[in-house]
């Protein structure tokens, strides 16, 4: 049997330079030999296509997908040894074109902006080969065309696979590919001026700056935006605002109520910015009316508490200080004074008052006495002696409580007989004389102190009168004589007649001859 092989081998070494045009190349040098023939040739047909690619499996593939240099119309159906021919030798050249000629949009891949400045060794690497089939120091096999094979994937598949969806080959930084409106949140308004960094912001991971885009949350505003609003009004902001403005606000939509200030009577109709001054996100002060309102009363009663202890929203007019209220003031409503408006005693020389310090009646009614009445303390008020609110012609005052009181026929007689005079009403200026009021009948024969003396205030008649008090005592035939007897009547310059009493006759011989 050893003999069989040896003469088989020595057969071997005699027929091989026979048949063998000429050595491998270094890359196929392992199949060097008679036995390894039939790997590459069909034995009568020559060279074999399928069997160079049932070695060479990555270009097979690309082929199978149709992708490649060796799918494009400069190759296809073309034999394999028409390019990459053999048996010439181990330093022979299989791989023989130019680099710096050859068009690379052949093998799939246009080379585009800064691709077009690389050289074929700054990607045709080993570094960036993914098939690890492929051990070959120097190929143009084993890339692929994804970018992140080549480039860092710095948003951590975050954004899409294709990342010429928002990148060129011209400038990584300056997008202009992208629709967003195809991510499922349209830009619309002042969406469309906003960077993408202010919504999709760079992140510090393992010392290297990423950006983040799919898994930004975008169904609600507030995953963006600061909810100035603290959830009252739910998370749909559209309701209010649109995507133009925040500033512009649906007021259709928009439910005050929510705020602690809800909107009644005329505040339904007042423009928003009347309260929000310079943008609708100020919270006005509100806990009182004059943060917004003027103060007509100019702080008269802020002691007393707010507006609304008079007024509401539906209107300032009329007030709602009810009867029942001002009675637990200082000065109650009685009798006329209830149906007097408001304003007659409140706004007076075109300004609103309030908080009285002097309650008295001349505060609002003239004192139609002036001086006549005066009170010993300045701070009474006098007309109550006398007046009532209920009317004015009911007069209560007692006169007994005066110097001067009032008896007899004085009793019956209306007071301005004795007070009103020359259309004036006196008081302190008349006095307790009788001839103040009473005519002199007896022409100044007696002082007016002297009346008492023979009248009283029931009748003129001289029912006081006793005539043994004076220098002429009636006696005997004198008690029956009548006064005129001795007392004439005389007429006075203004020819009035009156009875001379003081006739100065007190001797028989002044009567009687």
């Amino acid at each position: 049997m050893k003999k069989i092989y040896f003469l088989l081998f020595a057969f071997y070494l005699h027929l091989y330079p026979q048949i063998s045009p000429g050595d491998l190349s270094n890359a196929h040098s392992k199949l060097e030999g008679l036995k390894n023939c039939i790997k590459c040739h069909n034995p009568g047909k020559g060279l074999s296509n399928q069997k160079c690619l049932d070695c060479h499996q990555s270009i097979k593939e690309k082929i199978k997908l149709n992708k490649g240099y060796h799918s494009s119309s400069e190759v296809k159906n073309k034999n394999c040894w028409q390019c990459h021919s053999e048996h010439h030798g181990r330093d022979f050249r299989l791989i023989n074109f130019n680099e710096k000629e050859f068009k690379h949009e052949k093998a799939g891949f246009p080379l585009e902006g800064k691709h077009n400045k690389l050289l074929c060794k700054d990607c045709h690497n080993t570094r960036f080969i993914i098939d690890k089939n492929i051990k070959k120091e120097k190929t143009f096999l084993g890339l692929s065309q994804d970018c992140k094979n080549c480039h860092k994937d710095v948003h951590l598949g975050s954004a899409k696979e294709n990342c010429s969806i928002c990148h060129n080959s011209e400038n990584f930084t300056n997008i202009k590919q992208f629709d967003h409106n195809k991510t499922g949140f349209d830009l619309i308004g002042s969406h469309k001026n906003i960077k993408c960094v202010k919504c999709h912001l760079k992140e510090q991971l393992n010392n290297e700056t990423i950006i983040i885009f799919s898994k930004i949350k975008s169904g609600n505003c507030t995953n963006c935006h600061r909810d100035i609003h603290n959830g009252k009004f739910g998370n749909n902001c559209l309701k209010c605002h649109n995507q133009e403005s925040f500033l512009s606000i649906n007021k259709v939509n928009f439910d005050h109520s929510k705020t602690r200030f809800e909107l009644l009577g005329k505040h339904k109709n007042v423009n928003c910015n009347q309260c929000h001054k310079q943008k609708l996100s100020d919270k006005p002060k509100f806990e009182k009316c004059n943060f917004c309102h003027s103060d007509y009363h100019n702080g008269q009663l802020n002691k007393y508490g707010d507006c609304k202890e008079c007024h509401n929203e539906y209107g300032f007019s009329p007030s709602l200080f009810s009867l029942e209220k001002h009675n637990k003031t200082k000065f109650p409503l009685l009798g006329s004074h209830i149906n007097v408006e408001c304003n007659k005693c409140h706004y007076v020389n075109q300004s609103w008052n309030f908080v009285f310090n002097n309650l008295s009646c001349e505060s609002c009614h003239r004192n139609i006495h002036g001086d006549e009445i005066k009170s010993i303390d300045s701070k009474d008020d006098l007309c109550i002696n006398c007046h009532n609110s209920y009317s004015w012609d009911l007069i209560g005052f007692d006169h007994n409580s005066t110097k001067f009181k009032l008896s007899g026929k004085h009793l019956e007689t209306n007071c301005k007989n004795c007070h009103f005079k020359n259309q004036t009403w006196n008081f302190k200026s008349i006095t307790q004389d009788c001839l103040s009021c009473h005519s002199d009948n007896h022409n100044k024969q007696f002082s007016s102190n002297d009346c008492n003396n023979c009248h009283s205030f029931d009748d003129w008649t001289a029912i006081y009168f006793d005539h043994n008090r004076t220098r002429f005592k009636l006696e005997g035939a004198h008690k029956k004589i009548k006064c005129e007897k001795c007392h004439e009547r005389l007429i006075d310059k203004d020819g009035r007649s009156y009875f001379l009493y003081k006739t100065g006759k007190i001797k028989c011989s002044d009567c009687h001859s």
